[in-house]
């Protein structure tokens, strides 16, 4: 890549000084992210494999989390993604978690940049399309899910070594680096959005290498072989999460209903001129939830952007931009999901019904319109003033406005104060409406102010002017963006992650003097379950975080799903994860009766609980019970039946007639000879010497022949020895794992041994080494052709781009006229709300 000029050197520091101070406080470590996803579970897991890496040691499962879990091969964690490696080893995780969405952020900005550049637009255009995309409100309020936006942060660098590869030399090396950058994605822990990705990603390289009469090799590299590549170099961590996903909720597909669950709604698409029109969950005034969360319905990337990136369609008819037009527009039409008939085909096509939310094609959008509205900069900079154009213009501007106007009319019940009294209303101690109209009022303001300087830039400025004006445009660009979205991602006090909650705390010195007496870790000892939601609770975790972080600094106390294993504790219960195991969700809900079985000794819960014989070990705001009945974590018995139906089993086990300590359900016997049901002097429960994530030994005293049952999850990858000779390891009680004992075994040891991680490990190492030798084979080599313009194929090719985008509105509408007949009646704010 050729040396980068002083202007690019700005530019780029420049981008990571807007990116400093659109996260100051995160920057100077003022507290850590905390917003949903974050607390719930990227802290815990990442804060898990930290622990572990600071140890030498990479965990393949994880015993404190829904009774055993391969916490690796759920991804979302990207224990191999090297940022994440890096900062576990160096750093606390708090801190890690800043410095994750800080460094993305820049690579998101950096990587837009230099693409822009690549296309020869000027550096001011391609700063602006940097911001836009960098701190677009599709990328900042996806801070909670940082594994996502680690994964957005490089799909522009992939459209990068794309064009590198197409127009340089040393094509071969710039497609070997694609394929290592989708493999960093990969490990990152997102697939929908790494696969969204490389689908624009090889649309764009069929697109400009065929335009440009590239080499039908090059481009076939890059469409096909750079993927493959790409998810070989990543198959230590895909063909785990593969193994995982065949076992999970998501095993099967998805239904339709779940597939497209928060679709776009139509009348939705008015938050790209105001996007707090709905409410905003940060400051606690969403008022359309059930549409959806508000982080997954947010396609805003500021007003002056929109109005460039119309003035892109409109001027210019390369081929770069006409593919990002299109891109564009699908993105918009895709993400109505449910509301297209389009989207219908998505679902059947292989793979795709695995991914829900058709809102995250907005990935597309996001970036297209980013890029759009710095090709739009540019021409404005190097072109003279398109006269032409003014009635265009004014045409999308009289459509804004009735489009403006009509939404606020259909909600002008919220506004029933004069506009002096709107202006000077304080927001000290506000409630959800008064802060409802301050922040439309804001977007008024904005969408006015920013819409005149589009028009004065375009239309009262001479090109010369322009120019002058045009880093001018970048700063106003970032203002915007960082008026919508700087306050969505707060900060909490980081000592809310790194104290241990009383609640913790309580379990933990009740269980003192077992802990004392058997050397086994609590993890290993009993598990929690809690009870508590914002069904049955007073806390709110889904909004009002940027002004009442109550509920938040009261959650780690909860010890909710993962939270509990933070403080050396183990939890029962399923949380966020798509990927929980379908015999972890089935036992779950045949709770209470079996829940015992499942070594739940302790619940956690805001309400006192109706049950005699619980005992009440910590009474707060958050009270945690005992139950004293618990069975043990691992027993023996001396009879087992085999019921291979999930339904059956489940049913037989809920019954009266079925005592876990007496008899073991199997799903089926990989043993020879059954245990009989008359077997005597069986003890009651084994010891644990030795409890680690991937080991767990036993020891067995004097007893009977019989089946011992471990309350740990059964998985593939786990193995048994008994006295040092293997044995096979039973589904036992529909969730944990069993193997056969005889009167005279003393030692049993499971070891998780997974097959798919070794051969993953290995293909991936195959993977690199080829990746490394085709750069340096490539040295030297020279590239396809430079970008032409190749005007008159893109003014044909925009022009079936609109009409075929026409039509597929004009379609959807026909087929899903009653859907889109409500759009009025979900539009309107509900009379009494008053927040919430």
């Amino acid at each position: 890549m050729m040396a980068l000029k002083t202007t690019d050197r700005l530019a780029l520091g420049a981008l990571v000084l807007f990116t400093a101070a659109f996260f100051w406080d995160a920057l100077l470590m003022r507290g850590t992210f905390f917003v949903q996803d974050v607390m719930v579970q990227n802290y815990p897991f990442r804060d898990f494999f930290a622990r572990a890496l600071k140890d030498l040691h990479l965990p393949l499962w994880h015993p404190g989390i829904t009774c055993g879990f391969p916490l690796f091969a759920e991804g979302q964690a990207g224990a191999l993604y090297p940022l994440n490696v890096v900062v576990g080893l160096l750093l606390p995780t708090h801190v890690g978690l800043n410095l994750s969405v800080i460094i993305h952020t820049a690579i998101a900005a950096a990587g837009t940049y230099g693409f822009l550049r690549l296309l020869r637009c000027a550096p001011s255009a391609a700063m602006t399309a940097a911001v836009t995309y960098a701190f677009s409100g599709f990328l900042i309020v996806r801070a909670m899910s940082q594994n996502y936006l680690a994964v957005a942060a490089w799909f522009p660098v992939l459209f990068v070594l794309a064009e590198m590869a197409l127009s340089k030399g040393r094509t071969w090396a710039w497609l070997s680096a694609m394929a290592g950058v989708v493999g960093l994605q990969f490990l990152a822990g997102h697939p929908q959005a790494t696969l969204y990705g490389l689908i624009a990603v090889s649309l764009y390289g069929l697109a400009r290498g065929l335009s440009t009469g590239t080499r039908t090799s090059q481009v076939a590299t890059l469409v096909v072989a750079v993927p493959v590549l790409g998810a070989a170099l990543a198959a230590v961590q895909l063909l785990p999460t593969w193994e995982l996903v065949k076992l999970s909720g998501r095993g099967e597909g998805l239904s339709w209903e779940t597939f497209a669950s928060m679709s776009m709604p139509p009348e939705r698409l008015i938050t790209l001129l105001l996007p707090n029109l709905y409410g905003n969950s940060s400051v606690a005034t969403y008022w359309a939830r059930e549409q959806g969360f508000f982080i997954q319905l947010c396609p805003y990337i500021g007003i002056l952007p929109l109005f460039l990136c119309l003035s892109a369609a409109r001027n210019r008819t390369d081929i770069p931009t006409v593919f990002f037009v299109a891109l564009s527009a699908l993105a918009l039409l895709l993400s109505l999901g449910k509301y297209t008939t389009l989207y219908d085909l998505i679902y059947q096509l292989p793979g795709l019904s695995f991914f829900r939310i058709p809102t995250r094609f907005l990935l597309w959008w996001a970036l297209g319109g980013a890029v759009l509205a710095g090709m739009g900069l540019d021409r404005k900079l190097r072109g003279p003033a398109e006269g032409s154009s003014r009635g265009w213009t004014l045409a999308w501007g009289i459509a804004f406005t009735v489009w403006v106007g009509l939404m606020l009319w259909m909600n002008r019940h919220a506004f029933p104060i004069e506009i002096g009294q709107w202006l000077t209303q304080s927001m000290e101690g506000a409630s959800p409406l008064v802060r409802y109209r301050h922040d439309l009022l804001f977007d008024l303001i904005r969408l006015v102010t920013m819409t005149a300087v589009a028009l004065v830039f375009f239309y009262r400025l001479d090109q010369v002017k322009r120019r002058g004006w045009a880093w001018g445009i970048v700063a106003l660009v970032f203002i915007d963006l960082y008026s919508f979205g700087a306050r969505f991602n707060s900060l909490i006090p980081a000592d809310v992650y790194t104290r241990v909650p009383a609640s913790a705390r309580a379990v933990l010195e009740h269980t003192s003097e077992e802990a004392d007496s058997t050397g086994t870790p609590a993890t290993a000892r009993f598990r929690v379950v809690s009870l508590i939601s914002e069904r049955t609770s007073p806390y709110d975790w889904h909004g009002g975080w940027a002004l009442d972080q109550f509920s938040y600094k009261r959650y780690p106390e909860t010890l909710r799903m993962y939270t509990a294993s933070l403080y050396g504790l183990a939890n029962t219960l399923p949380g966020w994860s798509p990927l929980h195991l379908r015999s972890q969700w089935q036992f779950v809900r045949a709770y209470p009766r079996l829940l015992p079985l499942a070594n739940a000794r302790f619940r956690v819960s805001h309400n006192n609980i109706r049950d005699s014989r619980l005992r009440l070990v910590h009474d707060d705001l958050v009270k945690v019970f005992e139950d004293p009945v618990a069975m043990p974590r691992a027993f023996v018995v001396g009879a087992d039946t085999v019921i291979s139906e999930p339904v059956d089993r489940l049913r037989f086990m809920n019954s009266e007639s079925f005592d876990p300590m007496e008899r073991v359900v199997l799903s089926q016997r990989p043993w020879d000879v059954p245990v009989p049901p008359d077997r005597e002097a069986v003890s009651r429960a084994a010891r644990i010497t030795s409890y680690r994530p991937e080991e767990v030994r036993l020891y067995i005293e004097s007893h009977g022949d019989g089946v011992l049952v471990l309350g740990d999850t059964h998985y593939p990858g786990w193995r048994a020895w008994v006295d040092g000779r293997e044995v096979p390891v039973a589904e036992a009680n529909h969730l944990f794992r069993a193997v056969p004992v005889s009167s005279e075994d003393r030692e049993v040891v499971f070891r998780f041994d997974s097959t798919s991680f070794r051969v993953g490990v290995l293909i991936s190492l195959v993977s690199g080494l080829a990746l490394l030798a085709a750069w340096w084979a490539s040295a030297g080599q020279v590239g396809g052709r430079t970008l032409r313009d190749m005007e008159e194929l893109g003014a044909h090719i925009r022009h079936w781009v609109i009409q075929l985008g026409l039509i597929g509105v004009l379609h959807a509408v026909a087929r899903q006229w009653p859907q889109w007949v409500q759009a009025a009646e979900r539009a309107s704010m509900p009379m009494g709300w008053g927040g919430g």
